[in-house]
């Protein structure tokens, strides 16, 4: 059903999940990890999650879409680490970067030849994109999808945002 011009904010049908800085919690501290020797897999299994952003998603009716520039490649150990610590809550469907290229293209290219075509277009379907890179965020703005970033730090939302009419 395609949205009116003056319809209210509303919540969204579907949620485009950022992973590395949105999701994580403790991303900043990646580069004590990586590197320095040792696989990108010991980052993984140190990774803590935003546990008031995983209640917010535990209880939406909307769909949530985990959509990430994590490559392909660690796509097992991290679905794994999810599965370990989300307590029972998962993202219906994961997308990492298939061809390992930066994020706002890694991103572009999973709605465009994946998402869009099973949950349908921006013009008919409510997407939120909660998501931390700027550049990505303009990306979603220019394919029609309203992005955001999630507060840091003690910060935190009693709620997720609504879908702007005009997004």
């Amino acid at each position: 059903m395609q949205r009116e011009l003056f319809d209210m904010p509303e919540s969204p049908d579907v949620i485009l999940l950022d992973y590395v800085a949105t999701l994580v919690a403790n991303g900043h501290e990646r580069s004590k990890y990586a590197g320095r020797g040792r696989p990108y897999t010991a980052w993984i299994e140190q990774e803590r999650y935003r546990e008031w952003l995983v209640a917010l998603l535990r209880q939406t009716p909307a769909k949530v879409l985990l959509v990430t520039a994590r490559s392909q490649k660690y796509r097992e150990p991290t679905v794994a680490r999810m599965r370990e610590q989300l307590g029972g809550w998962m993202p219906a469907e994961c997308y990492f970067n298939l061809a390992d290229c930066q994020p706002p293209e890694a991103k572009r290219a999973a709605c465009e030849q994946l998402i869009f075509p099973k949950y349908g277009l921006p013009a008919d379907t409510k997407y939120l994109a909660l998501e931390s890179n700027a550049s990505t965020r303009a990306m979603y703005a220019r394919i029609g999808v309203y992005a955001t970033p999630v507060p840091y730090g003690r910060q935190v939302w009693s709620e997720l945002p609504a879908v702007p009419a005009c997004a």
